[in-house]
């Protein structure tokens, strides 16, 4: 049993949105349905999902919305969760440290209130403050010079599918209509231009997915309908929209990226923190890609990788439970 109160605040993504934007959904006309849906519990359609803190949230409650032993923005149990550190919450959750009740914290806060939390664990030996993975651990360590508590941060990504839907993605896909899908976040054009030439040398259809231009809905259904994906992402805390990719048990061929800036500084990092070769061939330089390439397709075609593993594993609504479950245990009241 979880025993879990989960707590988040929505204007964390949802502040700041304007009336008249090129994407509807973002429009701050629909903020009163989030709310609303929000306020009973409810995942959105992923059709109005668009930002990530936004996803991060709404994979929470399609975790645990059928779950009695966690709910939501209340106070029931003595485990807390607060996914958004906002100044909404902030007063409340020194006020649940005092009590001596086990609380994490994050993934989603920025630079400033990571240091605040910080000052806060060595106040409270009852709070942890949550990354999204070991690269994204080890670039918070370096920020907040923690040397010898590094229990202080723990690892909980967030899970994105049941086990059950992971398992029935793996028996077999919907008919393939696109040999390729192309995910691109923040990546400069000139490496997109480089992929697409070649995919078209070689009489191979795509569809592209821009980072804040795409449905994510439509996204998944394309992964479902593609024979493999390119990943030319940024690097990533998590990269909950490239674990969906795995989720459909879609092989990826990633040109990665290895630098993260974070406050205004450089730290080592990656697009794909939970990897396996199981999953595909990830590669550091773009220049390498057309060498790597043919081994990557005869892999696919041969059906050598089997991403859902990975997901079953370490992504799945289950093991994220799991994970939550040990770091209650794990934290000191």
């Amino acid at each position: 049993m979880l025993n879990l109160n989960i707590y988040f605040d929505e204007n964390y993504w949802l502040d700041g949105r304007k009336l008249l934007t090129t994407d509807i959904y973002q429009s701050s006309i629909f903020n009163w349905y989030y709310k609303y849906c929000y306020k009973k519990q409810k995942p959105l359609n992923n059709k109005f999902v668009k930002s990530g803190p936004q996803k991060l949230v709404n994979n929470i409650l399609k975790a645990f919305e059928k779950r009695h032993d966690v709910v939501f923005n209340d106070d029931v149990y003595n485990n807390y969760y607060f996914c958004t550190y906002s100044l909404k919450y902030k007063n409340k959750i020194i006020n649940v440290l005092k009590e001596d009740t086990k609380v994490i914290v994050g993934p989603l806060y920025t630079p400033d209130d990571f240091l605040e939390l910080v000052n806060l664990t060595n106040k409270y030996k009852n709070l942890q403050i949550v990354c999204a993975s070991n690269p994204a651990k080890k670039t918070m360590l370096k920020i907040a010079n923690i040397v010898d508590q590094e229990n202080t941060i723990c690892v909980i990504p967030v899970g994105v599918s049941s086990e059950v839907q992971i398992l029935k993605n793996k028996e077999g896909k919907l008919q393939i209509q696109t040999d390729c899908l192309i995910y691109f976040k923040n990546r400069k054009k000139i490496e997109l231009d480089k992929i697409t030439d070649f995919l078209n040398s070689k009489n191979l259809s795509y569809k592209l997915f821009e980072y804040g231009k795409y449905s994510n809905s439509k996204l998944i259904k394309s992964a479902k309908t593609s024979k493999f994906g390119i990943v030319l992402g940024r690097t990533e805390s998590q990269g909950i929209g490239i674990n969906e990719l795995m989720s459909t048990n879609l092989p990826l061929f990633v040109v990665d990226s290895t630098e993260n800036y974070f406050n205004n500084e450089v730290h080592e990092g990656t697009s794909v923190p939970y990897w396996s070769e199981l999953c595909g061939i990830k590669i550091d330089d773009i220049d390498h890609f057309e060498a790597n390439f043919p081994k990557f397709l005869k892999h696919v075609e041969g059906e050598k990788y089997h991403p859902w593993q990975l997901i079953v594993d370490k992504l799945s609504y289950e093991a994220m439970a799991e994970n939550l479950k040990t770091t209650f245990i794990n934290i000191s009241s």
